[in-house]
């Protein structure tokens, strides 16, 4: 807490992303990356953040902590709001949430991989690292995050980008002909 040595009222605010972001993710994309600016810009510090996980379904969502000096509002609600960040996320401010603003553009695929009923010899032939590479290829410029979840019958793979129908086309003839894509499921996340 350096950066609060001085005397000046300091605040305290939650941005609840709306995004399936393992905790490494988390503090790569956002974590740091706002804590970075937050302090070179003298608006405040991240303090944290956690992600909400199920057994079934891996990350669910996630939170940032910051604290802020109270004079700083009006500076770190338009910063966060420059970060890339899946629609339905939001920025609280205050201990009990008094402030609440919407944040986030981009929209969310997933695609589930099945991870059981597939014959060995596609699980045994097949990388799921090429998979997430030609994935990342084909979304290309529409892609702003990536993240996954490796449960006991799929494998998650999380993309966020500016338009899902665009994400979704880019990919469709891969996953319809890579042998480990079939029987997946293609979602949009919202």
């Amino acid at each position: 807490m350096g950066l609060f040595r001085k005397k000046q009222p300091v605040e305290y605010a939650t941005l609840s992303l709306n995004m399936r972001l393992q905790p490494n993710a988390r503090v790569a994309y956002y974590e740091d990356n706002i804590d970075k600016v937050l302090k070179r810009q003298k608006i405040g510090e991240v303090e944290g953040g956690g992600t909400e996980f199920t057994k079934e379904e891996g990350p669910l969502s996630c939170d940032v902590n910051i604290n802020y000096f109270k004079d700083k509002e009006q500076e770190l609600v338009e910063l966060v709001q420059k970060f890339p960040m899946a629609k339905g996320s939001k920025l609280f401010l205050g201990e009990e949430g008094d402030k609440e603003y919407s944040v986030g553009t981009l929209e969310g695929l997933a695609i589930y991989l099945n991870g059981t009923d597939l014959g060995q010899e596609v699980y045994d032939s097949c990388d799921i690292n090429f998979v997430v590479s030609e994935l990342i290829k084909l979304i290309g410029e529409d892609m702003a995050t990536f993240s996954f979840w490796t449960g006991d019958k799929e494998t998650s793979l999380y993309f966020y980008g500016s338009n899902y129908e665009r994400m979704k086309t880019a990919i469709e003839s891969f996953v319809l002909t890579y042998p480990l894509c079939q029987k997946c499921r293609i979602e949009q996340l919202v």
